[in-house]
């Protein structure tokens, strides 16, 4: 997690602001929260992390290979200073502040917990999308830095079950599943029926290698110079790939069929937008458990994405494509949008998917893992209890 300070405060544009770190404070007493931050010459847009009884520890920011070896000696004695200030942590891996956090946690035998959020950088494909240098060299190091947290945590909590299967199969102690994606009750739509072919693609979300945007638009450019030219493509966020995004529309001959609309805030206006599309498409190269994925389906619109994450979860056969290859997805956009009783299927399944995202069911599932922790604590400093070495 990355934080933007500015005038004393730190904000998030993810979903981990101040109400969702308060609800630890039903369990603990405070909560620290160790993290990335630079500092905002100006209001940074998100939410407040911090509040009553929820501090933060400012981090170096780090960029690229260099940046963090630039920055690793100071992240280390952030590190071992705020260690003394909590009882039990809760590390993120992977990531090289936590596995400075591991190294220092491991070998004082201090208790710590595990939530797995997403393993986007042990992905070859995408560090070398990312134009991250070394690769292979950097996943193998990201791979084993999550490794090694799994192996000596007391917990495990994963927001999506691949995590679990592919990196805490088999784990000793108790594993929890809980998706930080909560739907409210107003946002689940009734289910939609189509009386004939669809023909609005929605793309949402940031217009960066990650969410392969060129990839879509040359899908689609397929389909125009194969004489299907019933869809119009429209991207809702923002991004590095915007202008590269628009370049190929037009280098293609799709220019006039492909809209950058820019960002649309979460609420009312993103659920409107996400009704009135007939097919959404996620050509992510990588993925933990996308937020998009699940508002979309929520709101009873059809999902077609690529087997990356949790992805094949979320997604009805049918909807579920290999990345990096366009035609396959030219192809799946074709057959869906031209099947109107297709897409009434896939709009069933997302409303009765919605479900297992509900924002009361989540939040008790996450009470359960850290009354789990807290216990794990607490028979850390009772010398009565006894603990394998």
């Amino acid at each position: 997690m990355r934080l933007a300070e500015f005038e004393g405060q730190y904000y998030t544009a993810e979903p981990f602001h101040y109400e969702f770190w308060a609800e630890c404070l039903g369990v603990f007493d405070e909560v620290v929260i160790l993290a990335q931050a630079a500092h905002a010459r100006q209001p940074p847009p998100g939410s407040v992390v911090g509040g009553p009884h929820v501090n933060v520890v400012p981090l170096p920011s780090a960029r690229g290979t260099m940046g963090y070896l630039a920055a690793v000696a100071s992240m280390a004695r952030a590190t071992q200073q705020a260690l003394p200030s909590a009882d039990v942590w809760l590390l993120h891996p992977p990531s090289v502040e936590t596995l400075l956090c591991t190294v220092h946690l491991q070998r004082r035998r201090r208790p710590y917990a595990v939530e797995l959020r997403g393993d986007q950088s042990l992905d070859v494909a995408y560090l070398r999308a990312k134009g991250v240098p070394l690769p292979r060299a950097v996943s193998l190091v990201m791979r084993s830095t999550l490794r090694r947290a799994v192996r000596g945590a007391r917990a495990v909590s994963a927001v999506a079950d691949f995590l679990i299967k592919e990196h805490a199969e088999g784990f000793g102690g108790p594993v929890f599943c809980a998706s930080d994606v909560r739907i409210p009750e107003w946002w689940v739509g009734s289910p939609r029926s189509w009386p004939g072919p669809g023909r609005r693609i929605l793309a949402l979300g940031r217009l960066e290698a990650q969410k392969d945007p060129l990839g879509l638009v040359a899908a689609c450019a397929e389909l125009a110079a194969a004489g299907f030219d019933q869809w119009e493509l429209s991207f809702v966020g923002d991004g590095p790939l915007g202008p590269p995004v628009a370049r190929l529309a037009r280098q293609l001959g799709v220019g006039e069929k492909v809209a950058l609309s820019g960002p649309v805030s979460w609420g009312p206006r993103l659920f409107a937008r996400l009704r009135e599309a007939d097919l959404v498409v996620l050509n992510s190269v990588v993925e933990g458990m996308p937020r998009v994925a699940v508002e979309a389906m929520a709101a009873g619109t059809p999902v077609l994405g690529t087997r990356v994450g949790a992805l094949p979860e979320l997604l009805a056969e049918g909807a579920i494509v290999p990345r990096l290859l366009p035609s396959a997805l030219g192809q799946a956009i074709r057959t869906l949008l031209s099947d109107p009783s297709a897409l009434t299927r896939l709009s069933a399944h997302g409303i009765a998917m919605a479900g297992r995202f509900s924002a009361s069911r989540l939040r008790a599932i996450r009470r359960e893992f850290l009354v789990a922790v807290r216990a794990m604590a607490e028979d850390a400093s009772d010398p009565s209890v006894s603990r394998a070495p």
